[in-house]
């Protein structure tokens, strides 16, 4: 069997434990517990448990009735195909370091094309290396695969006789080191780790990582058959029935099936069988779609000093807004969110939103700014790191033509910009989303014909406020119950509201407003009522309501205010 290209080298990163580590993640209550995980997908399958759930013999591929009757103890947790995909895009973050050819492996997979890449590592054993290492500090357990194809990798990284089926789950709560952080980074194989398992302390001193780099399995070149013969056919990633079949003939793995003439698979079996052998060993070219680069906007600063002051910690975190803007300029992007983090503390976080998205260096710094002088312990910091997120295109729109209107357009984008500043400024003071407005509502109901939303002054009202031939009130309450002392001839002659007595001079009215008729009742807030502009004798002037249904009638609410 001739290769098409012995030089092409492909990785297949596999994570088996990714649905329960995803789950479990910031949830200590779940660590006790015999935990089962189904996709939304595909409820009706196991695809991960953990090691609780394996001691009352759940395994992985049972419906989750029948982990309910091996133990009602077990929890049942469903997660979501796209939160999967979601989390195997962010490690791309990592790897677009070493190759940008990555795709998606279904929803436990990665698969790299690292053909020319190695010598940013030096080998692919220790690009293998570097890999797991920088999983297994993120609690994420990761086995890698490489081979000269595709099939070859997906096959090597989980059907491996080298894989250790049962994997080493470490609780790592710290990760411990007594060299300096720039030491390890350098050579984190030498790098002494503090293990937590089963919340018992054990001290590992000069451990390397030797047990963690089994979980790599590499196939040379041209072995690629010598490897791939002795594993099962489960290993071809066939379907499930074509699996089944396969068996009913005795065929388990995949030396059985090659010694079987193609054209008597073909025929007896279906010719796809035929066409993922030739992948797998390199005659035919197998596809796979590339995930998208999406461009970081990271900035970091290394800290060599071990102590610095305020003054300098606002200066680095100045150039790194400066650099932040210059390439949001260049690629005529803007920036609606940015993060700036204070290593190695782990709670000191800046978020700054901007309620328009923006590559205004200043307003940028206004927010940044105004939060860094409420954050403490800034003065230990290692490393800054500035990131931009949730980046929008830089859209250019003609303002005016040639000369005509220029001044007015000018004058409207500086009382703009000035508008944005100020906004900015506040938010950096009080926090996100404390600047609010009130939005109109299309309901004849009075109080549902607005709603306080948080402010932006780029959304134009769509709705204009509802018109009607009755005077409404300067003031809008909640709608106050009233106890009546005096009611007679259907008019209200006094009334007590907050603990002072009011006598009613004139009565205007009434203006009928019925319910929402399509909602239920129970989750009506009021029935029928009748409103009335009442004048007291002392001036005040009230907007209230009587019930009209037949349970509440003649009951009284005070809900606006003419003065």
């Amino acid at each position: 069997m001739n290769k098409i290209d012995s030089k092409r080298r492909f990785v297949s990163l596999w994570f088996p434990l990714l649905p329960l580590e995803t789950i479990t993640k910031n949830r200590s209550d779940l660590d006790s517990l015999p935990l089962c995980v189904c996709l939304a997908s595909n409820k009706d399958k196991i695809i991960c448990t953990n090691q609780q759930a394996k001691s009352l013999g759940i395994k992985v591929g049972m419906s989750p009735k029948e982990a309910l009757i091996l133990s009602p103890k077990v929890v049942n947790k469903m997660i979501e195909d796209l939160k999967l995909k979601k989390e195997l895009i962010s490690f791309c973050d990592f790897i677009y370091k070493f190759t940008p050819t990555i795709g998606l492996d279904g929803y436990d997979g990665l698969i790299l094309d690292i053909t020319g890449c190695k010598s940013f590592t030096g080998s692919e054993k220790k690009f293998a290396n570097h890999l797991i290492n920088y999983f297994f500090r993120k609690k994420i357990f990761a086995v890698v695969g490489i081979a000269s194809t595709q099939g070859a990798a997906w096959a090597n990284a989980r059907f491996n006789k080298n894989h250790v089926k049962k994997p080493m789950i470490l609780d790592l709560k710290k990760l411990i080191n007594d060299q300096s952080r720039a030491t390890r980074i350098k050579n984190p194989s030498n790098a002494k780790i503090r293990v937590f398992r089963d919340e018992s302390h054990l001290e590992i001193k000069n451990q390397t990582l030797e047990k963690i780099k089994s979980y790599s399995n590499i196939i040379k070149k041209n072995e690629t058959i010598k490897a791939l013969l002795p594993l099962p056919i489960e290993s071809l990633k066939l379907k499930n029935h074509d699996v089944k079949l396969l068996n009913l003939f005795g065929v388990y793995r995949i030396i059985d099936l090659v010694n079987i003439d193609k054209h008597i698979v073909a025929r007896k079996f279906g010719k796809n069988i035929v066409e993922r052998i030739r992948q797998v060993f390199g005659e035919e070219i197998e596809f796979f779609d590339k995930i998208p680069f999406i461009k970081r906007y990271f900035y970091s600063k290394d800290i060599l000093e071990g102590y610095i002051s305020f003054e300098t910690v606002s200066r680095i975190v100045k150039a790194l807004i400066e650099n932040l803007c210059l390439k949001l300029y260049t690629d005529k992007k803007l920036v609606r969110k940015c993060k700036l983090r204070f290593l190695p503390h782990k709670n000191l976080i800046i978020e700054a939103n901007f309620t328009n998205a923006t590559q205004d260096k200043k307003k940028i710094e206004l927010v940044v700014l105004e939060q860094l002088k409420n954050l403490r312990h800034i003065e230990h910091t290692e490393v800054i790191t500035l990131e931009g997120c949730m980046i929008e295109d830089l859209l250019e729109e003609q303002t005016s033509i040639g000369n005509y209107g220029k001044d007015n357009v000018s004058i409207k984008l500086k009382k703009q910009e000035k508008l944005n500043l100020l906004l900015a400024r506040i938010e950096g003071k009080l926090g996100k989303n404390k600047i609010r407005s009130f939005m109109q509502y299309d309901s004849h109901i009075p109080e549902k014909t607005f709603s306080l939303k948080t402010f932006d002054p780029e959304k134009r009202l769509t709705i204009e406020w509802r018109k009607t031939k009755f005077i409404r009130p300067i003031v809008l309450y909640k709608p106050n119950a009233i106890s009546v002392d005096k009611y007679q001839d259907d008019r209200l002659r006094k009334f007590n509201w907050k603990g002072k007595e009011y006598k009613t001079i004139n009565m205007y009215g009434p203006e009928r407003i019925s319910p929402e008729w399509w909602i239920e009742r129970e989750k009506r807030s009021f029935g029928l009522r009748d409103y009335w502009n009442i004048k007291t004798a002392c001036g005040a002037k009230f907007w209230m309501f009587q019930l009209k249904d037949r349970n509440e009638k003649n009951k009284w609410f005070v809900h606006g205010n003419f003065c």
